[in-house]
């Protein structure tokens, strides 16, 4: 099942009530969940209101960006911090009705002019539907813009009286009472409810706060924080202060950072969706060329072009960025028949992009436009098109290329990675690419670039352990060659050496030839390193002994010499 979006608005205030009313969400949820907190750090670029005299909360009005957060798409649901849930999430998905533009509870309760917890004022008005639990029938609430959160009277929200030709019962779904229980408030059909509120909500104060801690449900709050206060606790990490924290500008750096993050994840994940045979072409006709890719675009996806020429070039794909300015300025020599071309542009109509058409036709010129719109004049005019569309920027303006410039790379690492699997393409070709690289090093340098010639650790058969142990500490490779009549016979480790002192009493009176190793490991001289690499993984050693190809010793290679 799809996890529910819940946004829970907070305050500096009320950061631990928050979190621990996410906490009894999911000790009683039987289906996922993802939280997302509402509060005025988090929004500062887009949620730009004033707080004004008659805002009780920080989130008073922020509440209705939940649609927009949301995309307008599917339901929301958004949950005061001051609150716990005692009963299953799942259950409020079933008070779902499609007709409906919000669901909440309904009631007759009169909010009376005056203050709430911390001396927060409280506006006075006659309601009917409480906005501290509501579901979002996001696609219904295209109204709920920034530009009208920002501007719109805040009792206006409250009242739905964004709502094109309000109806109380046409456009307003109904919650049971037992979702919003007030606490120590009377309201009509409180005494209905018998049994635990499946949410209770701590509108006058709760037991997070020292003036109000005795309050109506207290020890069912209670007992959920002090559940994780004993889980950090247990896991020796910070435990939760006792007292509410406070907003700081490192927390609304951290938050904006995970929302930045969030939003383009989601973005990239819908991406998958755009692909389709047009890209299946597009890679077949790429693979089949015998001519280079050539990538173009302007701006922020001219930047993401020449990352996306770099990494077809680095995996064997011929393909160079050209700037379209330049091109009309002379560089069109540098596109030839064969080449197929990669133009880039988000909106498609970029003016500079679009003058290369007539020329890259004219010449009998394959290409494959990058853009958000099917129907922009680039992707009409192409071979073939890449929808690269995302329905919202990271950027809180819509402004700044982001989610958008993040696809695009997205899409052209797609390309590459496909095309690398038709060439099997392997890491030696990736080496031949990257010379400079430590893959590279590690597949072209040879073993007589690195292997160790000084001071070869040799010894002979006959050879006693006192001169066997001194060799081993002279060579410093850890290790000693059997060397004798031009022919290695065995090789000693200084394992070796500690095993068998450990279990032979008479250790030197020893040779060298009755603990040796007759089945030493040797390299060639001229072999890579990538390959010495993986015959020392194989062969569980650290040290292997180099040799030349009459056999002769010409020294030692060890792992951190062939590790680069």
């Amino acid at each position: 099942m799809k996890a529910i979006k819940i946004f829970i608005g907070y305050d500096r205030n009320s950061r631990i009530p928050a979190w621990t009313l996410a906490e009894s969400i999911l000790e009683n949820s039987s289906i996922p969940v993802e939280f997302q907190f509402l509060h005025k750090g988090s929004l500062s670029r887009i949620f730009t209101r004033e707080f004004g005299p008659h805002d009780s909360t920080e989130f008073s009005n922020s509440r209705f960006l939940v649609p927009y957060l949301s995309n307008f798409e599917g339901y929301s649901l958004f949950i005061d911090n001051d609150m716990i849930v005692t009963g299953d999430v799942a259950e409020l998905l079933t008070y779902i009705d499609e007709n409906k533009t919000i669901m909440c509870v309904k009631h007759d309760h009169i909010v009376k002019q005056g203050s709430k917890f911390l001396g927060m004022p409280q506006s006075g008005y006659s309601f009917k539907n409480w906005t501290s639990v509501m579901i979002f029938n996001n696609p219904k609430c295209k109204a709920l813009t920034p530009e009208y959160v920002n501007t719109a009277p805040g009792l206006d929200m409250h009242q739905f009286k964004w709502i094109e030709s309000f109806d109380q019962e046409k456009d307003i779904g109904a919650i049971p009472l037992t979702w919003n229980y007030l606490c120590d408030s009377e309201f009509a059909g409180k005494d209905q409810i018998k049994e635990t509120p499946k949410l209770i909500h701590y509108t006058e104060g709760g037991p997070f706060y020292e003036a109000t801690q005795d309050c109506e449900y207290s020890d069912e709050w209670l007992n959920v924080y002090n559940k994780m206060n004993d889980f950090w606790d247990h896991k020796k990490s910070l435990r939760l202060p006792s007292k509410p924290l406070h907003s700081t500008k490192e927390n609304q750096i951290v938050d904006i950072a995970h929302h930045v993050i969030e939003l383009e994840a989601g973005e990239i994940s819908n991406l998958s969706n755009n692909v389709d045979d047009n890209f299946r072409n597009s890679v077949e006709m790429i693979f089949a060329s015998k001519g280079k890719v050539i990538v173009s675009g302007m701006g922020k996806s001219g930047i993401v072009g020449k990352k996306i020429a770099a990494t077809l070039s680095s995996t064997g794909t011929p393909s160079f960025f050209l700037h379209p300015g330049e091109a009309c300025h002379g560089d069109l020599g540098m596109i030839q028949p064969i080449d197929i071309v990669l133009l880039i542009s988000n909106s498609g109509e970029t003016d500079e992009v679009l003058k290369l058409i007539p020329f890259l036709n004219s010449q009998g010129n394959k290409t494959i436009s990058m853009s958000r719109n099917p129907h922009s004049i680039l992707a009409k005019n192409t071979d073939y098109f890449l929808n690269i569309s995302v329905k919202r920027e990271a950027c809180p303006l819509q402004l700044a290329p982001t989610s958008s410039t993040t696809a695009t790379m997205v899409m052209g690492d797609a390309i590459a990675v496909s095309l690398m699997h038709l060439r099997d393409f392997k890491d030696a070709n990736f080496a031949k690419f990257h010379p400079g690289g430590g893959l590279g090093k590690k597949l072209l340098m040879e073993i007589k670039d690195v292997m160790k010639t000084k001071d070869i650790p040799l010894c002979r058969l006959n050879d006693g352990m006192k001169d066997v142990v001194h060799s081993i500490n002279l060579g410093g490779s850890g290790i000693v060659i059997v060397f004798q009549d031009g022919k290695i016979w065995g090789v000693i480790s200084d394992g070796d050496i500690r095993k068998t002192m450990e279990n032979e009493d008479e250790f030197f009176a020893l040779t060298a030839s009755d603990i040796m190793n007759t089945t030493p490991k040797t390299i060639l001289n001229t072999e890579s390193l990538s390959y010495a690499y993986k015959m020392m993984g194989e062969s569980r050693v650290n040290t292997l002994i180099v040799v030349g190809e009459n056999g002769d010793v010409l020294g030692t290679v060890q792992s951190h010499d062939v590790n680069i």
